[in-house]
C-alpha cells in the first residue's frame, strides 16, 4: 500500500507559540532555552512567549466592569 503524498503548501506553519498554554509550560520552554546557552535563541523565546501571551489575552473578551 501507498502512503498518500502530501504536498509542501498542504501543510501549516509550525508556530510554538500555540502550544504555550501556560506559565509552567512557558517556564519549562524558556528554561531549555536557557539551558542550550544560546543568546539568539533566547531572543526568539522571549518574542514567542509573548505572542503566546498575546494571543492568550486576546482570545478572551474584554471585560466590562462597569456597573452603571
Amino acid at each position: 500500500m501507498l502512503a498518500k503524498k502530501i504536498k509542501l503548501n498542504d501543510l501549516t506553519e509550525f508556530d510554538i507559540a500555540r502550544l504555550l498554554e501556560s506559565k509552567r509550560t512557558m517556564t519549562e520552554y524558556l528554561n531549555q532555552v536557557l539551558a542550550d546557552g544560546d543568546d539568539s535563541e533566547l531572543a526568539i523565546a522571549i518574542e514567542h512567549i509573548s505572542r503566546a501571551k498575546n494571543k492568550a489575552k486576546n482570545s478572551y473578551p474584554a471585560r466590562n466592569d462597569s456597573s452603571s
